[in-house]
């Protein structure tokens, strides 16, 4: 209720369709489960577009926390959009996004994620979005608060270097504070950066 539905009604405010997206995490969360489930409701929206009445081109998907992780990792080619044959996302909105499974990864994310292949290297990598952006990684909104009492900011920090270097657009918003899953913020010094994000995201739809 601090994430998915109030963005939801935000996005509905701001005349867009939106929908919110109950996937497997926690216990439930091994990989590449938060991923497929990411895909496969892409999928359906796609495939129903007339029947939700929505337009499909340069569509974006928000995550939060270990949902940022799925879509952080949905962004990728590897074993994202690419991977499951969908049309890459117009754009990414990440708040205190989990995106690493490396050094500075979220533990107990990580452990539900990767399970007894915890330390292995090459599943480490390959989920890790930062290590796998390329030039057709989505435009991306990037915030969090600067010291996040629950992700590690090297998370943001690091992915916002990887889309530096590739050349896709992005914004690194970094707001003063410590709260994690800080939702829209309102109250706090973050309140807004969604409305950002809206416009970050908006600003593709005539290229």
């Amino acid at each position: 209720m601090n994430e998915g539905f109030p963005i939801a009604w935000k996005l509905n405010e701001a005349g867009f369709s939106a929908f919110v997206l109950f996937y497997r995490c926690g216990k439930e969360a091994h990989y590449p489960s938060p991923i497929d489930d990411v895909a496969a409701a892409i999928k359906f929206i796609l495939e129903n577009a007339e029947l939700f009445n929505v337009e499909t081109s340069k569509y974006a998907v928000v995550g939060f926390s270990a949902g940022g992780h799925a879509v952080s990792s949905f962004g990728t080619e590897s074993v994202g959009w690419q991977h499951y044959s969908l049309p890459c996302p117009g754009a990414l909105i990440l708040a205190y996004a989990v995106v690493t499974m490396g050094l500075y990864s979220h533990q107990k994310t990580k452990r539900y994620f990767l399970r007894k292949e915890y330390d292995t290297i090459i599943l480490q990598s390959q989920y890790s979005a930062e290590m796998n952006v390329t030039k057709n990684y989505p435009a991306t909104y990037i915030f969090s608060c600067d010291k996040d009492s629950g992700v590690d900011i090297h998370n943001s920090i690091m992915l916002a270097d990887s889309l530096k270097k590739a050349q896709v657009s992005y914004i690194l918003d970094l707001s003063e504070g410590t709260i994690h899953g800080i939702g829209l913020g309102i109250g706090t010094n973050a309140e807004g950066w969604f409305d950002k994000a809206i416009m970050f995201w908006s600003g593709f739809f005539d290229r």
